[in-house]
């Protein structure tokens, strides 16, 4: 089988792709560098060369051929391709994965690395932080405009700024188990907005690259010009998540305390919590409840996202052990 991995520049193809092919014990090509190899000069020259950017992709196109025709099993880093007809023949062959990689403009903006006329690969931060909002608005349009080309891929994976060792071994899992490749959001991600987020300052989630736009009713955290740009021409593609008030409009308290068996203590709570001074809290603990309450309150509000997420064709997973005191703290 061969596995194509797509996504836009600086997403992690290439180093991704070389450690899964370790992983899957598939040959490795990186279509920029056989691109050197095939015409016998640099990056720069092909593009300066070949100046008709159709014309230039349809030869791309045809290396990438050839590289597939080349291994039964291999991992090719492909690196953009600007025509969504160029890709289609390759989308569904039998013999074909393709994937496509993505992350937020932030993660892939603290892996961008430069190279000269001569493909020499090198790091400059003091520049990059220089220009930092003109490389994170350069990343957001690729994203945007590739999203567009690649909708079709139906398996895409986002790196959510793991390591290349993570996301190479996830990647060799999914594809030796034959699962499912697909987008997802980290559940504990999206209930963590929504616990640190209010009336007053709005999160707006982008369903495409994964980032968050914070909008502050009272300007404390003035959203920028040009994220607000973004919201009013991308706004079919930004979704505003729940807020902590959107949480405790439900009475997760109430219903964990009618569900005790001990008539008694629950008696006593439900007496105590029609005191709005009482610290409803340490009266659990006193019972040796406490525990079991943050386990329910958590339970009850990770439901609450999940159905949010499905309400709102958002797909999800559990990443990670969320701390429930994190929850605790906000309600």
């Amino acid at each position: 089988m061969n596995v194509l991995l797509f996504g836009v520049s600086n997403v992690g193809k290439s180093a991704i792709g070389k450690r899964l092919s370790q992983l899957l014990e598939y040959d490795f090509y990186d279509l920029d560098n056989e691109i050197t190899k095939e015409y016998n000069m640099t990056l720069t020259d092909f593009l300066n060369i070949y100046v008709d950017d159709y014309n230039r992709h349809k030869r791309k196109i045809d290396l990438l051929n050839k590289l597939i025709k080349k291994s039964e099993n291999s991992v090719i880093a492909v690196s953009p391709i600007n025509y969504k007809e160029l890709l289609k023949p390759y989308l569904n062959r039998r013999n074909i994965l393709p994937i496509v990689l993505k992350d937020t403009p932030q993660h892939i903006f603290d892996r961008l690395i430069f190279s000269d006329e001569f493909d020499n690969v090198y790091i400059d931060n003091e520049y990059k932080n220089k220009h930092k909002q003109y490389y994170l608005d350069e990343i957001l349009q690729d994203i945007y405009a590739y999203h567009d080309i690649y909708q079709d891929i139906k398996s895409d994976f986002f790196i959510d700024n793991r390591s290349i060792e993570q996301s190479a071994t996830i990647l060799c899992d999914l594809i030796k188990n034959n699962k499912p490749i697909k987008y997802a959001v980290d559940i504990d991600d999206i209930l963590y907005e929504m616990i640190s987020t209010t009336s007053e300052c709005a999160c707006m989630y982008d369903t495409v690259s994964g980032r968050k736009i914070y909008i502050s009713l009272n300007n404390l955290y003035p959203a920028s010009y040009n994220d607000i740009m973004d919201l009013v021409l991308n706004d079919d593609i930004y979704i505003q998540l729940p807020t902590l008030e959107d949480l405790l409009s439900f009475n997760f308290y109430e219903d964990y305390l009618n569900e005790l068996s001990d008539e008694v203590i629950k008696n006593d709570l439900l007496q105590k919590y029609d005191d709005i001074n009482r610290d409803f809290q340490e009266d659990l603990d006193e019972y040796g409840l406490l525990d079991d309450w943050l386990q329910y309150e958590y339970n009850k509000n990770l439901d609450f996202a999940k159905n949010w997420c499905k309400a709102n064709n958002i797909d999800y997973e559990i990443r990670s052990v969320f701390e429930k005191q994190h929850l605790s703290s906000n309600l």
